[in-house]
């Protein structure tokens, strides 16, 4: 007859035994999901990348994200889903979408990152009398044509009939100040926080705000190579509820979004503070934003042979949105 304590001695053992196995079982390693992101340098519009990277929103829902590329201008950014470099990425609407309209580029918009959050800059000595008309005859720059920028500005022309029309300088938003300090451009135009810094440093105000120009006006959104999004919509979705849930975080800690601001853009803490403020932290697409936008590209040559319809029903995939 076996012994009590041998009785217990083996219930014991059997107890390690299955422990040990649920330990192994729940230690296994999770397999996550590889994803190339790629964003613009200092753009305060992408402030989702930068939060969703920094708080580890990626990892938290299975992804184990890539930063495949960092640039400097949106068409660069286009360039490199073209040669299937990034899977998914922040950038302007402007440049997804001629890429895409052209067939450039083959990607499906999957969230609006934001709204407004550009301004036009002049000098600190600038006769701003005659508000944005006094712009006439003055030279701009502006980012590129076909930018959400140009657009804004020839909006502008047109709103508040600005005669003669202000000569456009194309130069990248960190070498605006310097041609605005040198006087050999009037003003610029770009998007936060570049305007922000030059009213930091006294080299510059604010002649206006893009959203007086086009109230709510879409800028950058966060797109995805469409063959990556349509082979795997689970992960589509989860990469949507990533920047969801980077969005939500900007509003609702501002200050925490200040200091990851600073941390990836370089700036000063009160340049982004301010900055931020002038953006529309966003997700949902603005479809008929967007075919405003659409329409403007196509009546100034940058786009052709579209029908907008079919395009944007295309370009956005709003199956991706029922249920968020």
């Amino acid at each position: 007859m076996v012994k009590r304590d041998e009785i217990k001695r083996i219930i014991a053992l059997l107890f390690v035994f299955l422990s040990l196995i649920f330990l192994s079982c729940s230690k296994e390693k999770v397999v996550l999901e590889r994803v190339r992101l790629a964003f613009l340098d200092s753009d305060l519009h992408q402030l989702a990348a930068y939060v969703a990277l920094d708080r580890g929103f990626f990892t938290q829902q299975g992804l184990q994200v890539e930063v495949a590329g960092i640039f400097k201008a949106g068409p660069e950014e286009m360039s490199a889903f073209s040669a299937g470099e990034i899977d998914i990425g922040y950038v302007g609407l402007a440049p997804a979408t001629i890429a895409a309209a052209n067939g450039m580029a083959d990607v499906v918009l999957l969230a609006q990152a934001n709204t407004e959050g550009t301004s036009i800059v002049v000098g600190p000595d600038f006769d701003d009398s005659e508000g944005i008309r006094s712009l006439a005859g003055k030279s701009i720059a502006i980012p590129g044509k076909g930018t959400v920028q140009d657009f804004l500005l020839q909006k502008a022309i047109e709103k508040w009939q600005i005669n003669p029309i202000p000569k456009q300088v194309i130069l990248k938003p960190p070498e605006m100040q310097f041609a605005l300090n040198n006087e050999d451009i009037d003003a610029y135009i770009a998007w936060q926080p570049y305007p922000q810094r030059s009213v930091r440093r006294g080299k510059g105000k604010i002649l206006i705000d893009s959203g007086k120009i086009w109230k709510d006006h879409p800028c950058c959104i966060l797109v995805g190579d469409r063959k990556f999004i349509e082979e795997d919509k689970p992960r589509a979705l989860k990469i949507i509820k990533v920047h969801i849930m980077a969005t939500d975080y900007i509003i609702e800690n501002p200050e925490k979004a200040v200091e990851i601001g600073v941390k990836y853009t370089g700036m000063e803490r009160e340049t982004i503070r301010k900055a931020i403020d002038k953006i529309h932290y966003t997700y949902f697409p603005d479809i008929e934003k967007t075919k405003e936008y659409l329409d403007f590209l196509v009546k100034f040559g940058y786009v052709r042979n579209v029908d907008s319809g079919i395009f944007i029903k295309r370009f956005v995939n709003e199956e991706l949105w029922t249920g968020f």
